[in-house]
């Protein structure tokens, strides 16, 4: 039996599928399906309680928090695609979201040096670029680079023109 979606959980998946190209509870379940993952496993991998993501994916809760969790569920929806192609294994998909290190990323808060040693904040590409710019750039290399993306759409959030 299916359960009803209420109009408060359909408005905050609208925005899930603006955020990150489709609402998570459907990103979540077809990565997880490719990959042989329980939704407690994925919330593990992901760095979530298993409450938490079962929040987001029902879309009771619009936006994930760390921008560490974010870049994960990035990695694990590349790895996914990866596995549906045949290029990656399914086993080794998931050693490689399990010994995966984000390290430290940039918040809005912080200014911290990337994994790569590359030093910056939010405010110095607010500074250069609007955030219909930043969005625009973050879709262009998110296939390629969806770390990448990740950090632009952060550095987006305090950019002009952001509501």
């Amino acid at each position: 039996m299916s359960r009803l979606v209420t109009d408060q959980q359909q408005r905050n998946r609208d925005e899930q599928a603006r955020l990150y190209g489709a609402p998570l509870g459907d990103l979540l379940r077809a990565a997880g399906q490719t990959l042989g993952l329980t939704q407690a496993k994925a919330a593990s991998l992901l760095g979530l309680s298993a409450p938490m993501l079962s929040q987001l994916m029902s879309g009771h809760r619009v936006k994930i928090g760390n921008p560490s969790a974010v870049q994960r569920l990035q990695l694990l929806v590349q790895l996914a695609d990866e596995v549906d192609a045949g290029r990656l294994d399914r086993a080794g998909a998931v050693e490689r979201i399990e010994v995966d290190e984000p390290g430290q990323v940039l918040t809005r808060t912080s200014q911290v040096a990337h994994r790569e040693g590359m030093a910056g904040s939010p405010e110095s590409f607010a500074s250069v670029a609007t955030a219909a710019e930043l969005f625009d750039a973050a879709r262009l290399v998110e296939a390629a680079h969806p770390r990448i993306a990740a950090l632009l759409r952060t550095c987006a959030d305090g950019a002009p023109g952001r509501a």
